[in-house]
Parts: structure tokens; C-alpha cells; sequence
């Protein structure tokens, strides 16, 4: 018989929620403190922490709600006779490490774009010079690609807070009139 997502406790996806915003918090508010320090700005802490505290509860509901929602539309085609290789293809798709690394790079991505960006507005200001710039490797993608080099007026309308364009995006923001 298959396993049965629907039989796990409420209490189990509380406590998960809960200890995956405790990680991602404590992740998201040390890459937000390096780049908000990396780009001049050393008093921020308590910006970082609110960030870091609202930003992770929103990606650990996010992220838990869809684990559910996935396990439960997979498991609604698992019958009597699904056999093991469906099973743990479906499982490693849901529950797997390309998703965790997925969360890991856009949201590494995410706090390292809002710590530099805090701290360039709080110190110099934003700039319409400020400039996309992607990895320029094999892995950039057609949206961003077009966007590297670009500057503010040219990204800002779809992309206001700048990278991430997407999940896994890589991509930075150059700052005008900051060296880095």
C-alpha cells in the first residue's frame, strides 16, 4: 500500500513550517548583513532582522504549503499497484535536493540583493545607474541575459526590487558610485 500524505498530523507541518523559518531566517540574516557591510552600511542589523524574520516566514509557508499540495496531487495517482521507482521519482521530485537548492539560490539571491540595496539607499542612495549584471556563464537564462549590464530604467518596471528574476536566478546589482 502507498504511503498516505493526507494521515500526517497538522502538528507535523506546524513544527516543520516553524523549524524551516528558524534556518532560513538565520541564513537570510547573514547574507543580508554581509552585502548590506560589503556595500558600505554597518548599522542595518535591525533592518536585516526584520527582513530576514518576514521574509522567511513568508518562503517556509510558501515552501511547506506547496510540499503539501504536491505530496497530496502525487499521491491522488498512486493506487494499489504503484510501483517503487514512481514512488521515489515522485518523492525525490517533491521532497529531493534539487528543491532545496532551488529555495537555496533564489533566496540567497533575494537577501543578497535586499542587504545591498538597503544599505547603497541608506548610505549614497539608488542610483538610475545602478546595473543588472548576470554570471555571464552557460547557465544564464534568456530572461536575464538581455538584462545584464542594464541599468535601472531598463529592469526597474518588471523587476522593481531587482534580482531575482525568477527561481534560481544568480544574477547582482552593480551600484553606481559604489566600489566594491
Amino acid at each position: 500500500m502507498p504511503p498516505d500524505p493526507s494521515k500526517v498530523p497538522a502538528s507535523f507541518w506546524t513544527e516543520s513550517e516553524a523549524e524551516l523559518q528558524e534556518t532560513i531566517a538565520a541564513v537570510l540574516l547573514l547574507i543580508w548583513i554581509a552585502s548590506a557591510e560589503h556595500h558600505g552600511w554597518t548599522d542595518g542589523m535591525a533592518a536585516g532582522e526584520t527582513f530576514a524574520t518576514t521574509h522567511a516566514a513568508e518562503v517556509a509557508a510558501g515552501f511547506t504549503a506547496t510540499t503539501r499540495d504536491r505530496l497530496a496531487t502525487a499521491s491522488a495517482t498512486w493506487g494499489p499497484d504503484v510501483t517503487h521507482g514512481t514512488l521515489q521519482g515522485d518523492l525525490v521530485s517533491i521532497l529531493g535536493p534539487d528543491r532545496a537548492a532551488t529555495l537555496a539560490v533564489t533566496e540567497t539571491t533575494v537577501a543578497q540583493t535586499m542587504g545591498g540595496s538597503a544599505a547603497v539607499d541608506a548610505t549614497v542612495g539608488l542610483s538610475e545607474y545602478d546595473l543588472w549584471i548576470t554570471a555571464q556563464d552557460n547557465l544564464v537564462c534568456p530572461v536575464c541575459g538581455p538584462l545584464h549590464g542594464a541599468d535601472r530604467a531598463e529592469w526597474s518596471d518588471q523587476f522593481p526590487l531587482g534580482p531575482p528574476a525568477h527561481a534560481n536566478c544568480r544574477c547582482v546589482l552593480e551600484f553606481a558610485g559604489i566600489t566594491a
